[in-house]
């Protein structure tokens, strides 16, 4: 993989992540975000269906989840600076005041934050590769 389909597929994980953590993940609990009486006008009479339903999941979001709150043992700063730049909203300025730092130290922990998940991502696709 080139260093540039690289960025382009972390910046990916990363969108996908914040999506997954903006829109609710409710920790997998699987409760619909509408009111029965919605589903009901929308969806008709629910149908039971016997067996196991699994809980919907996003394995590769949970995974970037996973690793940023592992970055945060080792970095708080660089973990809350990555988290305000996917999941607030604003200028680089406003998310930078909210972490009480300047916008150049701001991009500097995010950088580094993209580094460090790149660097783990790289190096738990070269194990998979070599195990097969």
């Amino acid at each position: 993989m080139t260093p540039v389909s690289f960025d382009r597929y972390l910046q990916n994980r990363l969108e996908q992540w914040a999506d997954w953590c903006v829109r609710g993940n409710f920790y997998g609990l699987g409760y619909p975000p509408c009111s029965l009486e919605y589903r009901l006008l929308t969806e008709g009479r629910p149908e039971r269906h016997p067996g196991f339903r699994p809980l919907p999941s996003h394995e590769p979001a949970e995974e970037i989840e996973d690793m940023v709150r592992e970055m945060a043992q080792h970095n708080v700063t660089m973990a809350h600076a990555l988290r305000c730049q996917y999941l607030m909203t604003g200028s680089l300025r406003t998310r930078a005041a909210y972490l009480n730092v300047s916008h150049s130290h701001f991009k500097h922990y995010v950088d580094m934050a993209h580094q460090w998940l790149a660097g783990r991502l790289s190096a738990k696709k070269r194990f998979e590769r070599e195990r097969i």
